[in-house]
C-alpha cells in the first residue's frame, strides 16, 4: 500500500549574446565575440506513506522530503580571424573560459511515532552537494579556403578543473579536490 503527495516549482533562464564584427581596414578580417549563461531552480517537496507487509509483519514508511537546487554557468567565446597573404591563407584564433556551478540539498524526515511532525531527520537518505567546473581553451588554426574544398590544420589546449563537496545527512563529508585535466 503505497501514496505519494508531491509539489514542485522550476525556474529556468537563459541569455546568448554574439557580436560579429568584419573590420574594413582589411578584408577577410573578424572579430567574434559570444557570451552565454543561464540560471536554473528547482524547489520539491512530498509525503512518501508506504505499508508493506512481509511474513506477516507491517512496516511503515512514512516520510517528508524537502529538495532544493541551484544551477549557473556562464561561458565566453572570442574568435579573430586573420588574412595571411590572401583571404583565400586565414589564421583562426579562438579563446574561451567556461563556469558551471551547481549545488543540491535534499533533507528527508521520518515522522516522530509521537506527534504528529515529521522531524526525525533520516540521514542515510539526507545530503547536499556543491559542484564546480572551470574549463578554458586556446585553439588556434590555419585555413586554405578554394572554390569546391576547404583544408584546416590546427590545435586545441583544454584545460579543465572540478572541484566537488558533499556532505551527507549523518555530516560526514566527501570532498573531492581540484582535479585538472588537460
Amino acid at each position: 500500500n503505497l501514496s505519494n503527495i508531491g509539489n514542485s516549482t522550476s525556474l529556468n533562464a537563459n541569455i546568448n549574446i554574439i557580436y560579429s564584427h568584419k573590420f574594413t581596414s582589411k578584408k577577410g578580417r573578424t572579430l567574434t565575440t559570444n557570451f552565454q549563461t543561464g540560471v536554473s531552480q528547482s524547489n520539491s517537496e512530498g509525503y512518501n506513506l508506504s505499508n508493506k507487509t512481509t511474513a506477516n509483519v507491517l512496516s511503515t514508511i512514512n516520510q517528508y522530503t524537502k529538495s532544493n537546487s541551484d544551477q549557473y554557468n556562464f561561458n565566453l567565446n572570442l574568435s579573430f580571424v586573420e588574412p595571411l597573404w590572401n583571404v583565400k591563407n586565414l589564421l583562426q584564433t579562438s579563446l574561451s573560459a567556461r563556469l558551471s556551478n551547481s549545488t543540491s540539498e535534499k533533507d528527508q524526515f521520518n515522522k516522530d511515532p509521537f506527534s504528529s511532525n515529521y522531524n526525525l531527520k533520516d540521514s542515510t537518505y539526507s545530503n547536499n552537494f556543491d559542484n564546480h567546473f572551470y574549463t578554458e581553451s586556446l585553439e588556434m588554426s590555419y585555413k586554405h579556403v578554394e572554390k569546391l574544398w576547404n583544408f584546416t590544420l590546427g590545435g586545441k589546449v583544454e584545460p579543465s578543473q572540478t572541484i566537488s563537496n558533499t556532505i551527507y545527512g549523518d555530516g560526514t563529508k566527501a570532498d573531492v579536490p581540484a582535479l585538472y585535466v588537460v
